[in-house]
């Protein structure tokens, strides 16, 4: 669908966030993973986050502490997308997965949610230093990445853990982007501008777009009062378009090509 998609909306780059191949610890499921994209990787930068599927091990410097790597640490995630602009590219415990790039209008930040961002953390510090250096005269569009939800809808009361010790420990430097993607819960989720956690009329926009193949998951049958759009049906993916005075998000569902959610900030 995605090679479909870039023949007729041609894409400056693809960015999988997090939970890649599902491979966990089976070379095989990596070796056909990557023969499945290789038509869109060998046209367009496909860059990645690093998810609880490739990295989190118990004792490896995963701050989840979850086993659903299998083992893997995030080491054939990193070995397998050698260009990757991380920090670090050194085995766990000394990987920091977390990267920057501009684009265009775009200064994409991307945190991995697999390790520490407290307050006083390396990667607390990354974030604050990144977001304070955009030019937003040069760069007028900040987009924050990171595999597990800064605000989610699910069925599971688990998976709110991370987003509330996210949104305390950076939430006043997260909320200086201007859209925030998150993926993790199998769904497809947006919200209204936050602040402080609230429906505002400026803020981040939270868009979860975990639909990419994975079984889906179950939203929460309370909605949160800030999310404005949730599927839970549909496999799909997002488009992100922008310029200097507009950017905006589309959910494609996979089964009819068509645009079934946007919204242009």
């Amino acid at each position: 669908m995605l090679e479909k998609d870039h023949r007729s909306h041609p894409a400056d780059m693809i960015l999988h966030n997090g939970d890649l191949s599902y491979a966990m610890g089976y070379g095989g499921v990596w070796e056909s993973f990557q023969s499945a994209i290789q038509p869109v990787t060998a046209v367009v930068p496909w860059m990645v986050t690093i998810g609880n599927h490739e990295r989190d091990w118990p004792a490896s410097g995963s701050s989840e502490g979850d086993q659903d790597s299998l083992g893997e640490c995030g080491v054939p995630a990193m070995r397998r997308f050698p260009t990757m602009p991380f920090v670090s590219k050194l085995p766990p415990p000394l990987d920091k997965p977390w990267w920057t790039l501009t684009l265009g209008v775009i200064r994409f930040i991307s945190i991995s949610t697999e390790h520490d961002i407290s307050r006083g953390s390396l990667q607390h510090s990354f974030l604050l230093s990144s977001i304070g250096s955009v030019n937003r005269s040069e760069t007028p569009w900040v987009v924050l990445v990171g595999h597990r939800p800064y605000q989610v809808s699910s069925n599971w009361p688990g998976d709110a853990d991370f987003p509330a010790r996210f949104r305390a420990a950076a939430g006043a430097a997260a909320e200086q982007a201007d859209l925030i993607f998150g993926a993790h819960h199998h769904s497809y989720q947006r919200t209204c501008p936050l602040k402080d956690n609230r429906c505002a009329e400026e803020g981040p926009v939270v868009v979860n777009c975990g639909v990419g193949g994975a079984s889906l998951n179950t939203l929460n049958k309370s909605a949160l009062p800030q999310f404005l759009y949730v599927d839970d049906q549909h496999f799909g993916y997002c488009r992100l378009v922008a310029d200097a005075n507009r950017l905006y998000v589309e959910f494609v569902h996979n089964r009819d090509g068509r645009v079934h959610d946007r919204v242009e900030l």
